[in-house]
């Protein structure tokens, strides 16, 4: 009885008097109506689990036919974009990158540049975008930034 400090209204006890003259106490507890852990219900059960696991695979394969989906239709600089590293020290025509890309590969460049050791230029120019974002936030809406300056 002390086991079931927290569960008084499903348990109940009595002292009741033994045909020999002894004191007993007779203790009973309170059965639910269902039936427990039935095979039913188990196989209900794998089955539910079943049913989300298979829903969650296929959620997951959807988003990531949206995902190229959208990347598809969102056309970005590095959809277009090529990298060379080690290139040849005299490599510095875009002229020159124009004909062998078009030769080498059978396709149309519509434009090339050639950038050469920009590394810190590309970093100051992207820590400058961050920077300019930080603040057009905190800048109450409506007002104006001057983003040249």
């Amino acid at each position: 009885v002390d086991d079931f400090d927290r569960a008084k209204e499903r348990i109940a006890g009595t002292t009741t008097v033994t045909p020999d003259g002894q004191l007993q106490t007779l203790v009973f507890a309170l059965k639910n109506a269902c039936d427990g852990a039935t095979m039913q219900v188990g196989i209900f059960n794998m089955a539910s689990l079943g049913f989300v696991l298979l829903a969650v695979a296929a959620l997951s394969l959807y988003q990531r036919r949206m995902e190229i989906k959208f990347d598809i239709q969102a056309q970005t600089a590095q959809d277009y974009s090529i990298e060379v590293f080690n290139p040849p020290a005299d490599a510095t025509e875009p002229e020159e990158w124009k004909e062998f890309f078009e030769t080498r590969f059978g396709g149309h460049v519509t434009c090339c540049t050639v950038t050469k050791n920009n590394d810190l230029l590309v970093r100051a120019l992207a820590e400058r975008r961050e920077i300019l974002a930080i603040i057009e936030e905190k800048v109450k809406e409506g007002s104006l930034v001057n983003t040249l300056s």
